[in-house]
């Protein structure tokens, strides 16, 4: 069987959020703190046991085997701790990682393609403000996509 790819395993939200939560972390957690905080950003507030169970034995049982064969973390069964390894540097390319102070990139589209949106709506360049709308409409996706945001 081929080792999975850094995209693969990243496109599972579940296994992005283990990345994100281990980041956070220091990259080394006891799994449970790890489950917790990963149903909480699934269920968006307190989440159920019935969700943390399943949280718990998807991340055992298929998110951790996938994620160790491609390298990205450790795991202590004994310990009930997860490490995260040196992270590859083409994976900043797929997640989203924003340092202290620094705005994220749909953020960055947002504003410019709204500000492209409305220099075009005052030029009356209709082309140029159906493009900027588009523009904005997916970076508007995004930052919902990015940040979970409620309706």
């Amino acid at each position: 069987m081929a080792e999975p790819s850094i995209l693969q395993i990243i496109q599972n939200e579940r296994r992005k959020k283990v990345i994100e939560v281990l980041m956070e972390l220091n990259g080394r957690a006891d799994v449970r703190e790890v489950v917790r905080r990963v149903a909480e950003r699934e269920s968006g507030g307190e989440p159920s046991g019935k969700l943390k169970k399943s949280v718990y034995v998807s991340i055992i049982q298929v998110h951790i085997p996938k994620m160790e064969e491609a390298g990205l973390v450790k795991y202590d069964p004994q310990m009930s701790v997860l490490q995260l390894n040196k992270l590859p540097s083409e994976l900043k390319y797929y997640l989203e990682i924003v340092e202290e102070g620094d705005i994220p990139w749909s953020m960055y589209y947002l504003i410019l393609s709204s500000v492209g949106l409305a220099v075009g709506l005052i030029l009356q360049n209709y082309l140029a403000s159906a493009l900027a709308s588009l523009i904005v409409l997916t970076s508007l996706f995004q930052l919902k996509k990015t940040y979970k945001l409620k309706k």
